[in-house]
């Protein structure tokens, strides 16, 4: 592979925030590097398959981004229209504990109040 070697910067990351970055330098006519120590880029966003279970996709560091597709930046980007999907299940966190009970987070703000109120 030929690379040319003249960049305007280079970014440490491939995470969403190194991404975005990118492309906003990008836009303004700058060429930029993004190097990685993962082979695989996202950071945060990142979703992967459970080489155990197939067809099983999860995110591989953070477990919820609440909202992210509303960020001035998504919509900037248009990323929608270049195919990026963020799917947010009703269910957005849960925290399990050892007497069977659950601390849950839904999209319903009711459903996550009924959740909390066996703890308060």
């Amino acid at each position: 592979m030929n690379v040319d070697s003249h960049y305007d910067g280079v970014i440490l990351g491939t995470g969403h925030n190194a991404l975005v970055l990118q492309a906003y330098l990008s836009r303004c006519g700058l060429r930029t590097l993004s190097i990685d120590r993962s082979s695989v880029i996202g950071g945060g966003l990142q979703t992967i398959e459970n080489p155990r279970h197939p067809g099983f996709w999860h995110n591989a560091h953070s477990f919820f981004h609440r909202a992210i597709d509303q960020m001035p930046w998504y919509r900037d980007l248009e990323l929608k229209r270049h195919g990026a999907e963020y799917i947010e299940p009703e269910l957005n966190v849960a925290m399990l504990l050892d007497d069977d009970r659950s601390l849950q987070w839904w999209t319903d703000i009711e459903r996550t109040a009924e959740s909390f109120k066996q703890f308060s």
